[in-house]
């Protein structure tokens, strides 16, 4: 419903309740001579029934916008929308002469079948080599562990350094599978060694250190976020964090190829087969945001606020998050400060408004300049943006290019269908917000207080954690003392327990149980934190501690 219905409809029950006063008043003073039906009586009571909607209208839509702002102001990085996301594949062709460097916030451009255009950033720095993997092999090694032997070829003789090799796993598309050869490797792996050239046994090889999962970005680059909002982006899309990263020795001159050992500890899974095509090469995590000044906005007083647009409107971008107002002026951008935390001359309000029944809602800046009636002022908004539309077109074929450059040699494809973005509906009430306030102040969680705080998140509950997040039944509090200042920091070790699912499901209890650990240790500031998975229901756990 637009602003204009809302005020005709609220118009309409104002006049409405007008009628029934003056039924009323009739039938307790009925000599009072009140010509009702008197043309000007009608407009005085039109005109106070307009008065009394749009004092109505500007009333909800102050306490709204003091609502948002005080969501604003304690949990900015619970409200935003979670964009759509991916994983793409740059796979080279024999036309890749050179290594292609693509940085983190490089621009894709999605086609879907039906039309229309998405416009995608990769979250990492994405380097392609005319490199591929040829083959994959099992060994045994002394005890019960094996060796997994990975060859790979170039297209012609390089004097590139290969390194650092960054190799996604993804076993046929399948996430639970995934995350078991995942954790396989994050338990078991305790060498990897490289060879330039062939293989032989009888060389040690080159020791290559290796990390699991991908690094945060830092505090200096675009890419930056709160760390509660990357693990809202982590329950969104987990498959983000299946990489196993190794750092290569320096590479011989005219190299062609290289072997590389990774050797395990642990037996081969019995359920997995060994799969080529589950170590990729050149996949980056891509995500529906981009980074934009909205359409800029003169000042003049006139208006108490100014709709916030995107500067290509044909691309369909509806506003994510705001990240700073400027004021253009001849020494360059005056940034305005966020009326959250100083109001006054200098200072900007967003508010947004209701859901629309077409299209997304519209969102306004309010800029706090009163000397601008004397000297208007030119404003530029700094947000990131995204395409809510495109959840229609996520399944189905894809059309895929970067945007700003030319990538000859390179065939670019998706590993699955996006995906869709979500929004955050937990805020939609008041009472929410409360009870999340609450738990901001409290030492320690319940399990209500958990799965309160894991629903707050808008990403647990209706992604790939749903299953375990819904088997969560109870939670048991272990405390240690740590020291600290003044002796008073702690450890707490909260040990969850869930019932039993069908299938195995342990290494993606076990990561759902990790991540809730650290969203717990950020929420829970004065306390170190740590989450551990009990046994199943039905077992019984030696261990004692206070029930939650």
């Amino acid at each position: 419903m637009g602003a204009d219905d809302a005020l005709y409809r609220t118009f309409l029950e104002e006049l409405r309740a007008l009628a029934e006063f003056r039924l009323d008043y009739n039938l307790e003073h009925p000599k009072s001579g009140v010509e009702w039906d008197d043309p000007d009586v009608k407009r005085l009571i039109e005109a106070l029934a307009f008065f009394g909607a749009r004092s109505q209208l500007v009333a909800l839509r102050n306490v709204d916008g003091t609502r948002r702002r005080l969501y604003q102001q304690f949990f900015p990085y619970l409200l935003s929308p979670l964009s759509s996301m991916a994983m793409v594949q740059a796979q080279p062709t024999g036309q890749l002469a050179e290594v292609l460097n693509l940085p983190a916030g490089s621009e894709i451009l999605l086609q879907p079948e039906r039309g229309g255009s998405a416009i995608f950033r990769t979250l990492h720095p994405l380097r392609v080599l005319p490199l591929r993997l040829v083959q994959i092999k099992q060994e045994a090694l002394d005890g019960a562990g094996v060796r997994l032997l990975l060859s790979f070829q170039a297209a012609f003789a390089l004097n590139e350094a290969p390194g650092p090799l960054r190799l996604h796993i993804n076993y046929l598309n399948d996430f639970g599978i995934s995350l078991k050869l995942f954790a396989y490797l994050k338990h078991g792996l305790r060498a990897a060694k490289l060879q330039f050239g062939a293989y032989d046994p009888d060389q040690p090889g080159a020791d290559c250190p290796f990390a699991f999962g991908v690094p945060p970005a830092g505090l200096d680059t675009d890419e930056w976020r709160h760390p509660i909002e990357e693990l809202r982006y982590y329950f969104h899309f987990p498959q983000q964090e299946l990489y196993l990263e190794l750092e290569l020795p320096e590479p011989p001159r005219h190299w062609t190829g290289f072997a590389l050992a990774l050797d395990c500890a642990e037996p081969w899974p019995r359920q997995l087969h060994l799969n080529r095509d589950a170590f990729q090469l050149f996949t980056a995590p891509i995500v529906n945001s981009q980074r934009a000044f909205a359409q800029p906005i003169v000042h003049d007083g006139t208006q108490e606020r100014h709709t916030i647009r995107h500067p290509q409107p044909e691309f369909g971008f509806s506003l994510q998050q705001v990240l700073g107002v400027y004021e253009v002026t001849d020494q360059g951008m005056r940034p305005l400060r966020p009326g959250i935390l100083s109001g006054g001359e200098g200072s900007f309000e967003i508010e947004q408004g209701p859901p629309r029944e077409q299209g997304d809602p519209l969102s306004w800046l309010v800029p706090h300049l009163p000397s601008a009636l004397e000297r208007p002022r030119t404003l530029a908004v700094e947000a990131l943006w995204l395409q809510t539309w495109y959840d229609q077109d996520a399944p189905g074929r894809h059309a895929l290019r970067p945007l700003r450059r030319q990538t000859q040699g390179v065939r670019w494809e998706l590993l699955d269908n996006p995906v869709v973005h979500a929004d955050n509906r937990r805020f939609d009430a008041t009472a929410g917000f409360l009870h999340l306030l609450t738990l901001m102040h409290k030492d320690c969680l319940s399990v209500q207080d958990i799965r309160d705080l894991l629903s707050a998140l808008g990403s647990v509950e209706a992604g790939r954690f749903q299953g375990v997040f819904r088997s969560l039944e109870d939670a048991r509090l272990e405390e240690e003392p740590l020291g600290g200042r003044e002796g008073r920091m702690t450890k707490q070790i909260y040990h969850l327990r869930f019932k039993a699912q069908a299938g195995d499901s342990s290494e993606l209890t076990e990561t759902f149980v990790e991540h809730v650990g650290r969203v717990l240790d950020l929420w829970l500031a004065e306390a170190l934190v740590e989450a551990r998975a009990e046994p199943q229901a039905g077992t019984h756990a030696t261990e004692q501690g206070d029930r939650l």
